[in-house]
């Protein structure tokens, strides 16, 4: 008993409050032994079954420790894998981001050239409407003359219209 307590003390004060897996398991030997020792001195056969009971104890914390150890493995290397995963998608949503970026800046850009685009039109529609109607006016004016000029011709003869018309 005073080498479990020596043994449970000294590992205690190396980790801390709580022994590591290891001292635990030395600890748990150490007082299983001295309960075999106790009942094997009274009836062997006790102590032969103790023994029996000791070993598959002690072979399904061996297994438990194995599945333990195999499951922070694994639960390490997810989450290795799953911070690496972040990583990734943390660059592309700043690559997308960049890009979306970019792409809002071409819109903004071509937004203005379509809005100059349609002032260009509409100013060059509005100087063609305006020579299109000066261009009418004459033609009327024009052919108002030349409908006097007819309208005279046939009133009064052809020589005095020849000269209005030109």
């Amino acid at each position: 008993s005073k080498s479990v307590d020596t043994l449970f003390n000294s590992q205690r004060q190396n980790y801390g409050s709580s022994p590591p897996f290891s001292v635990k398991d030395k600890v748990r030997a150490v007082c299983f032994d001295e309960i075999v020792q106790l009942v094997t001195m009274e009836c062997p056969e006790q102590g032969a079954l103790l023994l029996r009971v000791r070993d598959e104890l002690s072979t399904a914390c061996d297994t438990y420790k194995t599945l333990y150890e195999s499951s922070v493995t694994f639960g390490i290397q997810k989450m290795l894998d799953m911070r690496h995963e972040k990583e990734n998608y943390v660059s592309r949503i700043d690559d997308l981001e960049r890009e979306k970026k970019d792409l809002l800046g071409q819109v903004k850009l071509l937004k203005t050239d379509i809005t100059k685009a349609k002032k260009t039109e509409f100013t060059k529609r509005g100087n063609e409407m305006k020579k299109y109607k000066v261009e009418l006016k004459r033609l009327r004016e024009r052919n108002d003359l030349i409908k006097e000029g007819l309208e005279k011709w046939l009133v009064h003869g052809h020589n005095d219209v020849v000269d209005c018309v030109l």
